[in-house]
């Protein structure tokens, strides 16, 4: 057997995908690092290109460092940046964006960070099963699950309940959870654990979440509790039902609202593109547009459009992907303001040719992914558009992940 490779280096730079890098003619990453770190390494995988390292001795910590508050910072993958205090990891956000921008040869004004400190941000985790029938998360870049007993970023309720999955019976390798809190509820969906309606309804009570909605799919499909519940943004109270989409972070959810609406001044005709359950689209209703369209594919997030008061004469939910949508002539009349909260992805070329032809006078997008954003706005910007501002948003605390929000407008006499 040989011997690992160890190489001593100095962490130069914190890369998109979260990994610091040392220089040299291979450069090698490392994750879990910080600018400044002196570090000794162990290489772990190696190509005639890059290196991959983890770290088996910190010489000299960066004095960017700060103590984390989750015992389970660097073997479970959930988080990624913990080990930096939030004003650094909003610093190298921030660099990752404009540097991006300026590659991409676009000129934009990047307004302050949205932000908040609150160390739970998140409400809703995701639990897979390990070998053991413990229930843990993927560890990063890996397919290993990390047994894990507290997530110091969700709430105290979904605490609450991860105390007592030990309880359950143990979970098959397959086994999948995830707990997903809407106010004081809780739903729970769970793949790969067999049993009667009888067994399902005592391990619901022993969970202490009969209150709430459970859902079971593979070898059964029972469900107990409510269907859905409801969020407040602003004066408006929003139904949500199990399955559909809804955001992470509790405390920044408004702010999110905010930023988008603020685009909004009187557009008569808007289409709420990716509309999920309608959350912007009901917004500008309520605001006054005449009009609001919202295409969804989710058929759980059309039934919250559905239920809004917005549904009527001049408001319209369709089930649709957002190319065929542009296809059909439901949308020849256009939008004065179009609002799109692509996937990941980002809206992708044929999305975007399409509304280049409706020669529409707005457009807000929201990503969660600056590169797809950079695509998609990049893009636009060669159409004829110019960028009025892009609102970054610390969304997704402790990760490589943020959220932006950025409005166009369609310049006079452009192509």
């Amino acid at each position: 057997m040989s011997e690992p490779i160890l190489i001593n280096g100095n962490i130069d730079s914190v890369t998109p995908k979260g990994m610091g890098r040392i220089a040299g003619k291979i450069p090698c990453y490392v994750p879990y690092t910080a600018t400044g770190d002196e570090v000794v390494v162990r290489i772990v995988k190696q190509s005639n290109t890059y290196q991959i390292g983890h770290v088996t001795q910190l010489l000299t910590p960066s004095p960017d460092r700060v103590q984390p508050p989750c015992s389970h910072f660097g073997s479970c993958g959930g988080c990624q940046f913990m080990h930096l205090s939030l004003h650094q990891q909003r610093q190298i956000k921030q660099y990752w964006l404009e540097s991006g921008l300026q590659n991409a040869g676009i000129q934009a004004t990047i307004l302050p960070w949205i932000v908040s400190d609150e160390i739970v941000s998140r409400r809703r985790i995701r639990l897979q099963a390990t070998r053991n029938g413990d229930w843990g998360m993927n560890r990063w870049h890996s397919a290993m699950i990390e047994p894990i007993q507290r997530c110091s970023v969700i709430s105290t309720h979904l605490q609450q309940i991860m105390n007592r999955l030990p309880l359950l019976p143990p979970a098959p390798p397959d086994a999948q959870l995830d707990l997903i809190q809407i106010g004081e509820l809780v739903w729970i969906m769970i793949w790969g654990i067999q049993g009667t309606q009888g067994e399902y309804k005592k391990w619901h009570h022993q969970l202490g979440v009969d209150g709430s909605r459970w859902h079971h799919q593979n070898g059964g499909h029972y469900e107990f509790g409510v269907t859905s519940g409801t969020e407040r943004v602003g004066p408006l109270e929003m139904p949500i039902r199990m399955g559909a989409f809804t955001q992470h972070h509790p405390e920044l959810l408004e702010s999110l609202v905010d930023a988008v609406m603020q685009s909004y001044h009187g557009q008569h005709m808007v289409w709420d593109l990716y509309g999920g359950g309608g959350l912007f689209g009901y917004q500008a209703r309520h605001r006054g547009a005449l009009g609001v369209v919202i295409v969804e594919t989710n058929p759980m997030a059309i039934l919250d459009a559905q239920s809004h008061v917005l549904y009527g004469p001049s408001c319209e939910v369709i089930e649709s992907s957002v190319l065929d949508f542009l296809d059909t002539k439901k949308s020849d009349g256009g939008a004065d303001w179009v609002i799109a909260d692509p996937p990941r992805c980002g809206l992708g070329g044929e999305v975007i040719k399409r509304l280049l032809n409706r020669l529409i006078p707005e457009i807000t997008l929201i990503h969660c992914q600056w590169e797809s954003m950079i695509r998609d706005v990049g893009a636009l910007v060669k159409g004829g558009y110019e960028i009025k501002r892009v609102q970054p948003i610390d969304l997704f605390p402790h990760t490589i992940h943020f959220e932006l929000v950025t409005h166009l407008i369609k310049k006079k006499g452009g192509p």
